[in-house]
């Protein structure tokens, strides 16, 4: 039991340091991507508005879905859906079915 954790030890420790070694041939361009993220931190600190306009965006689109589905509960209580089947003409095979409302006082 005590070799296989060894081995096991080995192994975590083989790939930690091959894990070090391509952070180290990476340094430059983890280096760059620091630089990056500062410049692009700065930009939307002095523009505030970047942050304004996808939650406007987001907020439009939510009242936008809520309507959607109150339109379509609306629609769906005025009426029964009826099944309808799809015929093709002189052979009598059934292509397919679809649903639609008719409309009913309730």
């Amino acid at each position: 039991m005590s070799k296989w954790l060894d081995y096991t030890a080995y192994t975590v420790w083989g790939l930690a340091g091959v894990y070090a070694l391509l952070v180290l041939c990476t340094y430059y361009a983890i280096k760059i991507s620091i630089k990056v993220l500062r410049v692009s931190a700065k930009i939307v600190m002095n523009n505030l508005r970047m942050i304004l306009i996808p939650l406007f965006g987001i907020a439009v689109m939510v009242v936008w879905i809520l309507f959607y589905g109150y339109s379509l509960l609306w629609l769906m209580s005025c009426g029964q859906m009826v099944s309808n089947q799809v015929i093709v003409p002189g052979t009598g095979t059934v292509l397919g079915t679809y649903q639609s409302f008719t409309w009913t006082d309730e």
